[in-house]
């Protein structure tokens, strides 16, 4: 009796581990075939070089582009400035008002159209006589004025370059007292930065189509796109003329033609996603 339960026992055992090896098989052939037959799984890395925002991901692979193109300028705009002083605020005034008259008149003869100058700033300061005779102020709540400081700030949009300089001189002429700024710019961005845009999505699929191939899959269809560009597409001349007498300055140079324009810079970004297509 004894070996009988001993060999019902072990017939017990095959029954009851059989089903548990035939799943553990079942599991290590899956996981061995799904190497040869399955699509790759996501591969969270990125090209060595290739910029970041560049990889491949579950939904696609993603990329990044920026293009950057230098075109000539069509517009400089110029901001010019006449200070004058009178122990009289309407004297001061007066006169402030003759000479920047004088001096829009001069631009009109030059081809500048009224519409394109304008006042960009006008303030009057007071000085103050401190000095130790009415210091402190004994009977009198303020003390003496000296004098009246009036600016008025002209800017002007010079859509002729070649008129800049000649413009400039006639400023100083006509009793400019400063410069503020000269900015040389576009009239109009849309045209560069459409080609600005063009270049960058061919760079980006370019990119993506690169590591795609590297991947061993192909690029599929693109699924989404942002772009974007940059607000301050200009370009400065004589930073360090800024806020400084004209007196210093001469503009006509030896030969003519001091003033270079130089070139705009427009710059815009562009982010893509591209679908994968595994081969059959």
């Amino acid at each position: 009796m004894p070996a009988q339960k001993t060999a019902e026992s072990c017939s017990s055992c095959r029954n009851t581990f059989a089903p548990v090896i035939g799943i553990i098989l079942i599991a290590l052939l899956s996981a061995f075939l799904s190497q040869y037959f399955a699509p790759p799984k996501a591969i969270n890395s990125y090209i060595t070089g290739g910029g970041s925002g560049n990889g491949i991901s579950d939904e696609g692979i993603s990329v990044r582009a920026t293009s950057t193109i230098y075109i000539e300028p069509d517009l400089a705009i110029v901001t010019f400035g006449i200070t004058t002083y009178d122990n009289k605020i309407d004297a001061a005034q007066r006169k402030n008002s003759e000479k920047m008259k004088e001096v829009i008149e001069a631009f009109k003869t030059l081809g500048i159209e009224e519409m394109n100058m304008q006042t960009s700033n006008y303030n009057v300061y007071t000085s103050y006589d401190y000095s130790d005779d009415t210091w402190p102020f004994k009977e009198k709540d303020v003390p003496e004025v000296e004098y009246y400081e009036v600016s008025h700030m002209l800017t002007v949009r010079i859509e002729n370059l070649e008129n800049v300089e000649e413009l400039l001189n006639v400023a100083v002429e006509k009793g400019v007292t400063n410069i503020s700024s000269i900015e040389f710019t576009l009239k109009d961005f849309a045209e560069a930065r459409e080609k600005a845009y063009l270049k960058a999505v061919e760079t980006a699929k370019a990119r993506a189509d690169y590591i795609a191939k590297g991947l061993g899959v192909n690029l599929g269809p693109v699924l989404s796109l942002t772009a974007s560009h940059d607000d301050y597409d200009y370009s400065w001349y004589g930073s360090s003329m800024a806020n400084q007498s004209v007196q210093f300055q001469d503009f006509s140079g030896s030969g003519g033609g001091s003033i270079s324009t130089g070139e705009i810079e427009v710059k815009v970004n562009v982010n893509a996603r591209y679908g994968i297509e595994y081969s059959k």
